[in-house]
């Protein structure tokens, strides 16, 4: 191996690894504004509930809140549920994050591993070996959404805790199939 194929091979890393922290960051961002948001209509929302019992013979605003409050009672109850779950989830990501992150440079090893093996070793053409590979990596993000299902079943946070796993997931394996493919191609 030439000395220019190992820069190229730790420069595909580094960017690799640097580009994973990267999405991960972004992601974590995006949840504490998530959290922010939620905290602030929580907030609202306990108002609101306090008005709408003290003003009970008040005309209400049709499409605002208040309405919804007096329309659905246990609206409260089901948003705070959501958030304790939310909060829950954040706080477990504290104490446990670094596996995330384990399992973030396992999927890069291992699709990475597997992008390899597919252009170097399989047979068939290039839209066959990519459609292997789009089956395996289906089926690990499979794995990973039945494993979370709970944590993902609130209505609001939940689906946006989702996207921004299914969205990191599906970043961090196309970076390990062109990180594959660059040194299946370009360094083997």
């Amino acid at each position: 191996m030439t000395i220019h194929k190992i820069v190229l091979l730790t420069a595909l890393i580094l960017g690799a690894v640097g580009i994973q922290s990267t999405v991960g960051q972004i992601i974590k961002k995006i949840n504490n504004n998530i959290k922010y948001s939620f905290d602030k209509l929580e907030e609202e929302l306990e108002i609101l509930k306090r008005n709408s019992k003290n003003n009970k013979n008040k005309t209400v605003d049709k499409k605002g809140l208040t309405f919804l409050l007096k329309e659905n009672p246990t609206l409260l109850n089901d948003f705070q549920r959501e958030h304790f779950n939310f909060e829950l989830i954040l706080k477990k990501k504290h104490f446990v994050g670094y596996l995330t992150r384990v399992i973030g440079y396992f999927e890069l090893i291992l699709f990475t591993g597997l992008t390899i093996l597919l252009f170097r070793f399989a047979d068939g053409d290039v839209s066959e070996k990519a459609k292997g590979f789009a089956i395996l990596a289906g089926g690990w993000i499979a794995l990973k959404i039945f494993g979370a299902y709970k944590q993902w079943s609130g209505a609001v946070l939940g689906r946006t805790y989702f996207y921004n796993f299914l969205i990191g997931s599906i970043i961090n394996i196309l970076l390990a199939a062109v990180l594959g493919f660059v040194f299946a191609i370009y360094i083997l």
